[in-house]
């Protein structure tokens, strides 16, 4: 493997951890803010 197909093999990766890293994220505002809805609702 040559040190520039390891770069882009490494960036895909770390563009996959991203990705799923910031999906999570996004989750977890979703499940912040309607919980915040339900709790505003009392």
């Amino acid at each position: 493997m040559s040190p520039f197909t390891k770069l882009m093999f490494g960036q895909k990766q770390i563009v996959n951890h991203l990705q799923k890293a910031i999906k999570k994220a996004k989750k977890q505002v979703n499940n912040y803010k309607s919980s915040n809805f339900f709790i505003r609702q009392f």
